[in-house]
């Protein structure tokens, strides 16, 4: 049986549609259309019929797709392994985590490990928690450092590598420093924010929505959480960070910190993985020595 004819009907059926399933893979539709012909006559069966703009399988074709759906399955996994070996005798650690994550927490855990493990080397994206967490799901990362998602896949675990917690930060002369205040306080106040998919701005959403307040008004959105400091420092509104990122900043006295009475502030960083993504030797090492460390 021809593979190359099996695969151009895998695709058709995949998509419901010839046109598609040549858009896809870069093909002539007469050219696919020529190959499902001849993969019919080769196995004595029609697998499928037109259907308005589409295609539908016969049951046969139903039934031949998906034995095609577990070939190609198991050829994905052969490719994977391939490329996990290469990627394996360069010892490379595939890591996303968001800003605070990659810039102030890994690097130390990155020098000790790479000092019982010199051959190692590490690839890390620095991404929202949502961006992170697509680069985790499709296999293009190994292992993700993010906060605590409510709600993730079954096919994700995770383990606590950090805790630490938020601040909400304003500049430093603002008449909120003097003393306590609570959440109401900040209402009439504009915010500074980033993209949508931060943890942040989801632990921010859930806080508001627990006290029954309504979600601040982001005057300011900016790309980096420096920009955001300097917003900060600039008086345009108030920043909630995580306290790592804003350590400098106060600790210079470029901006102040609000003391927020009765509220969870707690930020716990987590390390996650994919179960059904096998790990590189050298992820799962370095997975394991991070275990170790939080044990």
């Amino acid at each position: 049986m021809n593979l190359h004819s099996l695969r151009l009907f895998y695709e058709t059926a995949r998509y419901q549609s010839v046109t598609v399933a040549a858009e896809t893979l870069r093909i002539s539709q007469p050219a696919v259309t020529a190959q499902i012909k001849k993969l019919e006559r080769e196995l004595g069966v029609t697998l499928l019929i037109p259907l308005g703009r589409g295609i539908k399988l016969t049951d046969i074709g139903q039934e031949i797709y998906g034995y095609a759906q577990d070939l190609f399955a198991v050829e994905m996994k052969i490719l994977k392994r391939v490329e996990d070996q290469q990627r394996e005798q360069n010892a490379v650690i595939r890591l996303a985590g968001n800003y605070v994550s990659t810039r102030y927490l890994l690097p130390e855990w990155q020098k000790a490990y790479q000092e019982q493990d010199p051959t190692s080397s590490f690839e890390i994206a620095t991404l929202s928690s949502k961006e992170g967490l697509k680069e985790l799901e499709t296999g293009k990362v190994d292992l993700m450092l993010a906060g605590d998602f409510k709600s993730f896949s079954a096919k994700l675990e995770r383990f606590k590598v950090f805790v630490g917690e938020f601040v909400f930060l304003i500049e430093t002369d603002h008449y909120l420093t003097k003393g306590s205040v609570v959440l109401s306080d900040l209402s009439e106040i504009p915010f500074i924010g980033r993209d949508a998919g931060s943890y942040t701005k989801s632990w921010l959403e859930e806080l508001y929505s627990q006290e029954k307040l309504t979600m601040p008004f982001f005057k300011v959105r900016v790309n980096h959480p420096l920009e955001a400091l300097d917003a900060v420092e600039g008086g345009q509104g108030v920043y909630v960070c995580q306290r790592k990122l804003a350590e400098e900043a106060l600790k210079q006295g470029k901006v102040a910190e609000l003391n927020i009475d009765e509220i969870e502030r707690e930020q716990t960083i987590y390390m996650y993985w994919h179960t059904t993504n096998p790990l590189s030797i050298a992820s799962q090492r370095f997975k394991e020595y991070m275990w170790q460390l939080e044990k």
